[in-house]
This record gives structure tokens, C-alpha cells and sequence, in this order.
């Protein structure tokens, strides 16, 4: 069976009323998983809360790049008084 399955892709099946999810790994375990619909459900939501737990860990990770100079964009100490400040959603014609 694990040979007339296509390779890392999930496979529904139907037996009865129960609907059960195939996946053929030849590659790491040379084995079949086989799961129900909540076992199905339940790695989609890993996947998915893995997916952006990566996306979040990567992005992090690129705002700590040391080669990054963040310096022009540290702590701004000078008083407000005469200093433009940035709006948005305003349309300036001088611009």
C-alpha cells in the first residue's frame, strides 16, 4: 500500500460513515500514518500555529541581526518644542 500511495500527501478515505486521512512517508519512517478526522484536524492546527511560531520566531530574528544599525532610530531625548511630528492620513499640498 505505502507504494500506490502518492509520496508526503495526505490521502481521504471513506469506510462506511467514517472518514479516515492516509499519508505515506517512504522517506523518514518507510510507514503509513493513518488518522480520523480529529487527528486530521488536530495536525492542521499544528501545522498552522507552527507555521506562524516560525514566521514570528524568523522575523524576530531579523530584527536582531547585528549587522543591523539601528542607532539612527534609538531613543529621541530632544524636546518636542519646534520639531515637526509625522500625521497620518492628512494630505499636505506643499508636498
Amino acid at each position: 500500500m505505502l507504494n500506490r500511495l502518492p509520496p508526503h500527501h495526505f490521502v481521504r478515505r471513506t469506510h462506511g460513515n467514517a472518514v479516515f486521512y492516509v499519508y505515506a512517508d517512504p522517506t523518514v519512517c518507510d510507514c503509513l500514518y493513518v488518522g480520523d478526522q480529529a487527528a486530521y484536524d488536530n495536525y492542521q492546527s499544528y501545522r498552522q500555529q507552527k507555521m506562524l511560531a516560525d514566521e514570528q520566531q524568523m522575523t524576530a530574528g531579523e530584527y536582531r541581526d547585528a549587522t543591523w544599525n539601528w542607532n539612527a532610530w534609538g531613543p529621541d531625548d530632544r524636546p518636542r518644542l519646534g520639531r515637526m511630528e509625522p500625521v497620518m492620513g492628512q494630505y499636505n499640498a506643499g508636498w
